[in-house]
């Protein structure tokens, strides 16, 4: 063993080396993040107070129940210690009810004479924050401000809600701030379904239905995809003037996006408006945000399908509209399914538009660039809303390949079609088939009308001389499915499931 004190060549290093492990070992202690913890909440406990106080990495688990207080989110986690607020049983998710008195009178830390108190009964502007399996319902406010309440209110756009219901608020979610994110989630009953005020706002398989109207726009970026949209009085989507956060630096012109994926949008005998997606140009201008440069919205309307209704008074039914001049939309609709309405196109403003491999069962030809009419979609089972095309549907095979409408990528997901498929991905693996939906082989569908555990999926097309198997598996206990490419092997014969 050596003797470090006894040797001329180590006792000066001693002191050196206590001083360098005091200051590791200290140095790990500050370091070390707090254990993160699980916070239960039930409808007896003290409520909000606890829920807000949430930190990174903190779990905050709602017992199912009634509820009737507000709640903020300010606090952030990080990308790998998100927040996480959720209800303990999806199947019995949480309900904060906020009926019988307006939004802003119910207990919460967010003061009641804020100006904007009026405005969410749950606000998220934390970043890293998720929000799952809770329901929220009846906010509401009468003020003289004007501004309605939204449900849940984004304002970060690392933040998140999945799996939840906003049903017979003002609004169901609004996005403001920098944006946020909406999966997998239900908004019935509200008056307007989404509000898209500000910042990057992403909606990805939700569904919404019986609503004034769905989906609001007047801000920077807005995504939507694999959603379902239905049983609307008035308009669907509009798309207006961005206001502000919208770019425009130097000689750059104000530069948005509008991107609608793989969606359905179903209109019904009451719906009012002649419009399903309205590009409105007739307010607003070049200087909205202060900067002198024009307004240019890219608008990619990709693997949609329209499904129109006999109305009563007969009038006008059109898919895609674009009114007015004040700004400038550029329409790139690629893959689209049109059926039961007038035109699936019609401009009155300085609209640009381009595009193919669209179909439509009636209007003009060539209005909207690459359109095939045809008599009839061929849809499996329209009064089951199953709009998968069926065997010798038009809608198979006319699809031009993603790069084609880059930098928008094709949908990696179905639009649910009821409520009780909120809970799972419903992926699409195939995007031969133009519309929302791809074409499965009757013997290779379990015969329900939808994919599930077990169903398999004929090969990509593109792949000449192989044989692929793709089985799609049931998903998780988190809802996510799970794609496994089972048998996958070189062959030199073709697929018996090519077609």
């Amino acid at each position: 063993m050596w003797d470090l004190s006894s040797s001329p060549r180590r006792t000066d290093l001693l002191p050196r080396y206590r001083a360098l492990v005091g200051a590791w070992l200290a140095l790990a202690f500050i370091a070390a993040p707090a254990a993160a913890r699980e916070i239960r909440i039930g409808p007896n406990d003290g409520g909000y107070a606890e829920i807000e106080a949430a930190q990174a990495g903190d779990e905050v688990i709602i017992a199912a129940g009634t509820y009737r207080y507000r709640v903020q989110l300010n606090q952030s986690g990080t990308e790998s210690m998100p927040i996480v607020v959720r209800g303990e049983d999806p199947a019995n998710p949480p309900v904060f009810d906020y009926e019988g008195q307006q939004v802003q009178q119910w207990p919460g830390s967010y003061p009641q004479s804020a100006p904007d108190a009026v405005r969410h009964a749950w606000l998220i502007s934390g970043s890293y924050v998720t929000v799952q399996d809770v329901e929220v319902r009846g906010a509401s406010n009468t003020s003289a401000s004007s501004l309605s309440t939204a449900g849940f209110r984004l304002r970060n756009q690392t933040s998140r809600v999945t799996r939840v219901r906003s049903i017979g608020n003002q609004i169901g979610v609004e996005f403001g701030g920098s944006g946020g994110n909406i999966e997998r989630s239900l908004l019935a009953n509200n008056k307007t379904s989404v509000a898209h005020y500000g910042g990057n706002a992403t909606i990805r398989q939700t569904l919404m239905r019986d609503a004034e109207e769905h989906v609001y726009s007047s801000a920077s970026k807005l995504t939507l995809e694999a959603s379902w949209l239905e049983r609307v009085s008035d308009y669907f989507i509009v798309v207006a003037e961005c206001s502000y956060e919208c770019g425009g630096v130097g000689t750059q012109p104000v530069a948005r996006s509008v991107a609608l994926s793989g969606n359905i949008f179903r209109r019904s005998p009451s719906t009012l408006a002649n419009f399903t997606v309205l590009l409105d140009a007739r307010t607003g201008g070049p200087s909205l945000d202060g900067t002198g440069h024009n307004q240019v919205t890219q608008v990619y309307v990709v693997h949609n399908t329209f499904v129109g209704a006999e109305v009563i008074p007969p009038r006008e039914q059109d898919a895609l509209v674009a009114q007015g001049s004040a700004f400038r939309f550029d329409v790139h609709a690629w893959n689209n399914a049109v059926d039961g309405f007038d035109d699936a196109w019609a401009s009155s403003g300085s609209a640009t538009l381009d595009g193919g491999a669209n179909w439509s069962t009636t209007g003009t030809a060539g209005l909207l660039p690459g359109t095939q009419l045809g008599a009839a979609a061929l849809f499996v089972d329209a009064g089951a809303l199953d709009f998968r095309p069926a065997v010798g549907s038009p809608l198979r095979g006319l699809a031009v390949s993603a790069t084609v409408y880059a930098p928008i990528v094709a949908p990696s997901a179905e639009p649910p079609r009821d409520s009780s498929a909120l809970g799972s991905n419903q992926p699409r693996v195939a995007w031969a088939d133009v519309g929302a939906f791809e074409f499965v082989p009757p013997s290779q569908d379990g015969g329900e009308g939808s994919l599930d555990g077990g169903d398999v999926l004929p090969r990509p097309r593109g792949l000449p001389g192989w044989a692929v198997g793709c089985r799609v598996l049931p998903p998780d206990a988190l809802g996510w499915a799970v794609l496994v490419v089972w048998g996958c092997r070189r062959s030199r014969r073709r697929s018996a499931t090519a077609d």
